[in-house]
């Protein structure tokens, strides 16, 4: 949350983080229905599309891009893995990611 603090006093007034509740105010949503904030200044992904298929990763992008304005930013956090020579221990992390949550989680 360290990010995102430093990131909400250098952009307020009008930075609302749409997730699951925390320190910050919030405004929770599903990502694959509409976006219930249009027009924002911007939009934060943190470690959000990793998590996807390929597919769903388009419509949540697509359900931001409908909720934006001309001026709004859209500010993505990942991480960017390679496809060859992945380090070992990011390897370990994203096969647990994949062992623990993709036989009946959201990737289904």
């Amino acid at each position: 949350m360290h990010a995102i603090d430093k990131f909400r006093k250098t952009c307020s007034p009008g930075f609302i983080l749409s997730d699951l509740p925390s320190e910050i105010e919030t405004q929770v949503c599903n990502s694959f229905e509409e976006h219930p904030v249009k027009g924002a200044k911007a939009y934060y992904l943190r470690t959000v599309l990793h998590d996807w298929p390929d597919k769903q990763a388009v419509e949540i992008l697509s359900r931001l891009r409908e909720a934006m304005g001309p001026g709004s930013l859209l500010l993505i956090h990942e991480k960017a893995m390679p496809e060859t020579n992945i380090p070992w221990m990011a390897a370990i992390g994203d096969m647990t990611m994949m062992t623990a949550f993709f036989s009946g989680g959201a990737n289904q």
